[in-house]
């Protein structure tokens, strides 16, 4: 399950993406990738996500900072195993 955090940087380039008026298919070809990469990470049901090189990517693509993908809040996420949970 994709964290919200993940969730809101997935949604941000995608605004880019359908902003610059291309497909999924397109997207993932313009990042050298299979044609199914960007819809499998917009995609629920895919584990697929972003990391920091396709952000660096993205934002050569779309001329602009990778920071512009990031959420300006913090996420307290329950899908985040990387938080210590009180027991």
């Amino acid at each position: 399950m994709k964290t919200q955090v993940e969730l809101a940087i997935i949604k941000k380039v995608r605004e880019y993406r359908l902003a610059a008026g291309m497909s999924q298919a397109q997207l993932s070809m313009e990042m050298n990738l299979d044609i199914t990469f960007v819809g499998n990470v917009e995609s629920a049901k895919c584990k697929d996500k972003y990391n920091f090189n396709h952000l660096n990517a993205l934002a050569i693509i779309f001329n602009c900072k990778m920071k512009d993908f990031m959420p300006d809040e913090n996420f307290p996420d329950d899908n985040s195993k990387y938080l210590k949970r009180d027991k």
